[in-house]
């Protein structure tokens, strides 16, 4: 068994996690949107990211280690995970982006999601020897794996969340992308942002190194920058990502120009 972390202490301690980029407004409703009030869920409808990798060789991982649907098409690597669509694009020039993102599984299913990885691809071990995150203050348990290009991705079983599925582990168990990183120079300040612009919450207390808004559903952690990533000697860097939400409430435009950060809506509003 794993020693118990902490998810904020791991996660201040592991990596400044990666901005979220996009040149429309962010969660712009249409007239099918059914606005509710207060703070509602925001759930990742489409996460858009860069990679110096040959999309052939991502499409292969997809497609064939993680067996979820993926095609190329115009220029672009399109991955279906769940709920969660996430598109890969050639980055400019000499850029070499990488990410972190986790995806939501059954909360009975980690054991099961492990033996399904381990003949696929390499579990990430962590710094207690094991590979298995207990995150005590978020009732979670969570392994972590690499893609092609280096993004750290994690399965997470969130036991907050009554979703679990009888049977083993298989691709129809990957939910939906239930996490993406943003990188700040301030977190409070960027939090603070996040809350008011898109009408979350915060998931729990947070400080000037890590915090986390959204819910279980869908959550951006805002790091601060120059924070290395867990289990490995890399630097988080800046790279341009775009997303859209799903929300289920009213919620105005907004930038976070300090971070680069800036997203759109769907124009279907999240389930509460």
């Amino acid at each position: 068994m794993c020693s118990a972390f902490d998810r904020r202490s791991f996660l201040c301690r592991a990596a400044a996690l990666v901005p979220i980029m996009h040149a429309g407004p962010l969660f712009a409703m249409t007239m099918d949107d059914t606005p509710t009030p207060g703070p509602g869920p925001a759930r990742f409808a489409r996460l858009g990211l860069r990679t110096a990798i040959d999309l052939e060789k991502m499409a292969v991982f997809y497609q064939q280690t993680m067996d979820l649907p993926a095609e190329i098409r115009d220029g672009s690597l399109r991955v279906n995970a769940g709920e969660t669509s996430i598109e890969f694009t050639p980055a400019a020039g000499d850029a070499k982006p990488y990410y972190h993102f986790a995806f939501n599984i059954p909360h009975n299913k980690l054991d099961t999601a492990m033996k399904w990885l381990e003949p696929r691809c390499a579990l990430v071990k962590l710094g207690n020897g094991g590979y298995v995150a207990h995150f005590e203050s978020w009732n979670a348990h969570a392994v972590y794996f690499l893609d092609p290009a280096g993004n750290i991705l994690e399965f997470i079983a969130r036991h907050t969340l009554k979703n679990d599925a009888p049977g083993d582990f298989s691709p129809k168990d990957i939910l939906c992308a239930s996490e993406i990183g943003v990188v700040a120079p301030d977190v409070v300040k960027a939090s603070d942002q996040l809350c008011a612009g898109a009408n979350l919450k915060r998931y729990r207390p947070g400080d000037e190194n890590f915090t986390a808004v959204g819910d279980e559903h869908g959550l951006f952690i805002v790091v601060r920058a120059g924070r290395r990533w867990f289990s490995s000697d890399r630097a988080a860097e800046v790279f341009e990502a775009d997303a859209r939400v799903r929300t289920g409430a009213m919620i105005a435009p907004l930038q976070l120009p300090d971070s680069r950060f800036s997203a759109s809506s769907s124009s279907k509003a999240a389930p509460r």
